[in-house]
């Protein structure tokens, strides 16, 4: 069963790593980081809506013990961290601040352990320092020079971090009552609608007047948003939430590899080896450190 929960999170961070794709397309238009991040709440709110309405079987009803909690992760996890990474980019650049962003399953480790009493365990650790090993290689190609230094940036960037980093744990403390995917569907209602000041709407609603570009704005919501939400969530009913967000730290090669080959990016040692980091740090999670331990003991008596 527990092997149903790596294939879970590896989807997911596959498919959060088309991400990137739409950004680049989007962008194109004119589309700021802020209004890329509203189309994709708005839209993948309006493509949840229509899977729940489909799927029958999920429960729909949403507790009122649990409504401040779409409020809390609406707000804190999609709306207030896309305003925090946006405005870290202008400031420190996106390389640093991608850097900053992907210390979210550090987060995500240290507060599983005290808030969900989760083992930090040394699978863990080796696990997570060898990817975001990876993460920065990949990330930043080996030219460091890249790399700038700016307290309010970063302090801005290593907050969208936590934000980023929290989902999971505020996913795993919901009450009964409420489907976990439900409530994150009305969450990104709530950080669309927090990003409605920062956002340009007219020009997003010249964009749908354009079948083919409305059918891009539609699976935007779809592929790198809902799918992957369903696929996490569905992950953490299998496997601990910090081995989860470990393994969804797999989106960043993936992003890699469809930036060179569909967007013709360039591929380079540093890149190859950040990929080979990553994936590296995800298979450790599969390994039982304790297991081996305790073999080692029994073959030493």
């Amino acid at each position: 069963m527990e092997l149903n929960g790596y294939l879970y999170a590896l989807s997911a961070g596959a498919t959060w790593g088309f991400l990137g794709i739409y950004g680049a397309y989007l962008s194109r238009y004119g589309l700021t980081g802020n209004d890329i991040a509203f189309v994709r709440l708005f839209f993948g709110f309006i493509a949840g809506v229509v899977y729940i309405i489909k799927n029958k079987n999920i429960n729909r009803v949403v507790s009122l013990d649990n409504i401040k909690n779409i409020a809390v992760i609406g707000i804190v996890t999609q709306g207030v961290m896309n305003l925090l990474l946006y405005k870290s980019i202008i400031i420190i650049g996106t390389v640093t601040a991608t850097m900053l962003l992907c210390t979210g399953p550090i987060f995500t480790v240290i507060l599983s352990s005290i808030i969900l009493k989760e083992k930090i365990t040394t699978q863990k650790i080796i696990a997570l320092a060898i990817a975001c090993i990876g993460a920065v290689s990949l990330i930043t190609e080996g030219d460091f020079k890249n790399i700038k230094f700016n307290i309010i940036g970063v302090t801005l960037a290593g907050m969208a971090g936590i934000c980023y980093g929290i989902y999971p744990i505020l996913s795993r403390r919901l009450k009964k009552g409420t489907n976990p995917l439900v409530l994150t569907v009305y969450s990104f209602l709530v950080g669309a609608l927090v990003l409605i000041p920062t956002t340009n709407l007219g020009k997003i609603f010249e964009l749908t007047r354009d079948i083919k570009t409305l059918m891009v704005l539609l699976t935007f919501g779809l592929i790198p948003t809902l799918i992957p939400y369903i696929l996490f969530l569905k992950s953490m009913e299998y496997i601990d939430t910090a081995k989860a967000s470990i393994i969804t730290m797999v989106e960043i090669p993936v992003s890699a590899l469809i930036g060179v080959f569909i967007l013709k990016e360039s591929f380079n040692m540093y890149k190859f080896l950040g990929i080979v980091l990553i994936v590296s740090g995800i298979m450790i999670t599969k390994i039982n450190f304790e297991k081996i331990k305790s073999k080692k003991y029994k073959n030493i008596n």
